[in-house]
């Protein structure tokens, strides 16, 4: 509700998906800013009315996307946040960012918090008509913090792009690749990689330990992704040990130039030997699993 629609409750946001996810688009008049709020009908007839933790102001110059995600108890939250931008002429995609917060993140309003940054960021979520079934990080949080196996954690959900093959594994293409100096592969694969992982690094880190209570250091940042997105996951935790301390790498997957199916061998993702060619410089604390 807000003073557009004049808290009208009648005025509901719409499912997204048919996802537990919700989503409203308003029509801005002639004001400087405005605040709003959830107003949550549960089935026991009681009502919520809760402030968007990150965009609860908006101002007309600003554009701004906020899912919500019912809360219920013993259950964190998902949120959905603005599109990032990366820096003037990199090669990375802008992206919105889904983000998680436990239970505890609400509870106790002076903790700080790990944080897991994880691949395909779209695709995390406990919904059924998601690609792929959705892989149900979120409700499994839930139950191993409320289990007392796993510490609150936020998990930030790092979405793909129409680039997702070359952010990926592209700086792996030249490790036994068969033709390592050819400049489409060079432009398109590898340096659309390292701008991908610069933005994780030094635009959408940033931003997430400025507006979330985190712990930002090494010991309390994990990365982790399936398939290439676990691929890319071993490269930014090679590349930036000084940033993540942990990495949880599922399901790797690969395109090797020679071992791989003929159909596979243009895209010479070749992630073993470009781990050959780059070994981690693994500090004590780290963990990978």
């Amino acid at each position: 509700s807000s003073p557009i629609n004049g808290y009208a409750p009648e005025d509901y946001l719409k499912s997204y998906d048919n996802s537990g996810l919700f989503w409203k688009t308003l029509d801005f008049q002639e004001m400087s800013s405005f605040e709003y709020r959830y107003r949550v009908t549960l089935k026991d007839g009681t009502i919520l009315k809760i402030r968007d933790p990150l965009n609860h102001t908006i101002t007309p110059y600003s554009i701004r996307i906020s899912f919500f995600q019912n809360p219920e108890v013993q259950r964190g939250r998902l949120l959905g946040l603005p599109k990032l931008s990366p820096p003037q002429n990199s090669l990375a995609k802008r992206r919105a960012l889904y983000v998680y917060l436990p239970k505890a993140y609400y509870d106790e309003p002076d903790q700080r918090f790990p944080v897991f940054y994880f691949m395909d960021g779209q695709n995390l979520w406990s919904h059924e008509e998601l690609p792929y079934g959705g892989w149900q990080l979120d409700s499994t949080l839930d139950k191993l913090i409320n289990q007392g196996e796993v510490p609150p954690m936020i998990l930030v959900g790092v979405p793909n792009s129409s680039q997702r093959n070359p952010e990926y594994m592209g700086s792996t293409t030249y490790s036994g690749a068969e033709n390592p100096k050819d400049p489409e592969l060079q432009e398109n694969n590898s340096l659309r990689s390292s701008a991908f992982q610069s933005y994780l690094v030094e635009t959408v880190k940033p931003f997430i330990d400025t507006n979330f209570r985190t712990i930002p250091d090494r010991d309390n940042t994990f990365i982790g992704g399936s398939s290439f997105g676990a691929g890319i996951s071993v490269q930014l935790f090679i590349n930036y040990p000084g940033v993540f301390g942990k990495l949880a790498a599922f399901s790797l997957g690969q395109y090797h130039p020679v071992l791989s199916p003929t159909r596979w061998r243009q895209k010479p993702f070749n992630l073993v030997g470009w781990v050959k060619d780059h070994p981690p410089r693994l500090i004590p604390e780290s963990r990978i699993y």
